[in-house]
């Protein structure tokens, strides 16, 4: 938006296959949506980066392949997938960063970061099952409600540091070759109805 006080605008890409090779930055001031349907695909190689947006709607999957992705006000209109990782070596990998409360509207989110990528939310609502598939560390600073969470991996730390409401957690390992991770729940009320290994 090149003069702040023009009127903010909307941006959709709902192609089923979408490649941009340099960086994606969304500075219109308004909504930005990012697929239609769980199966649509993008490749934002340089990077990906909607803050400011007002929403952020997602139902697609998403790769960076090593570029950092920081998403804000994300609103699931379908399953997503966001991935930061470069390759299977583990170096290099980008952060993923999401501003703002996620509005789950009873879809999945699954994110991965790698083994060097930093994984960073500020909370998040109605969400059916959140995944993290891997990162070195993985922060959640505000309130989260979901159905299932599911660590599946991660190198040196899942933080929780605000009140957490799920149906289950679910704290693994998928490589017991892997390095240990510690979990911490520090919210001041935190419920889990069901199982939580």
């Amino acid at each position: 938006n090149a003069d702040a006080t023009d009127a903010a605008y909307d941006v959709s890409l709902t192609g089923a296959n979408n490649t941009i090779t340099g960086s994606a930055t969304f500075h219109n001031g308004g909504s930005v949506t990012l697929g239609d349907e769980a199966t649509d695909s993008f490749a934002f190689t340089g990077g990906l980066d909607t803050t400011g947006a007002t929403a952020t709607h997602l139902a697609s999957s998403i790769d960076t392949q090593g570029g950092a992705m920081t998403l804000e006000n994300v609103v699931l209109s379908g399953n997503t997938t966001l991935d930061t990782t470069l390759d299977d070596l583990g170096t290099n990998d980008g952060a993923l960063t999401l501003l703002g409360n996620i509005t789950g509207a009873t879809h999945d989110l699954t994110l991965n970061a790698g083994t060097t990528g930093a994984i960073s939310l500020a909370g998040g609502s109605d969400l059916t099952t959140l995944t993290v598939t891997n990162s070195d560390t993985t922060t959640v600073t505000g309130t989260l409600g979901a159905g299932t969470v599911t660590i599946t991996d991660t190198q040196t730390s899942v933080a929780f540091n605000g009140d957490v409401t799920l149906t289950s957690l679910q704290a693994q390992n998928a490589d017991a070759t892997d390095a240990a991770y510690d979990v911490s729940l520090t919210g001041a009320n935190n419920t889990i109805t069901g199982s939580a290994t």
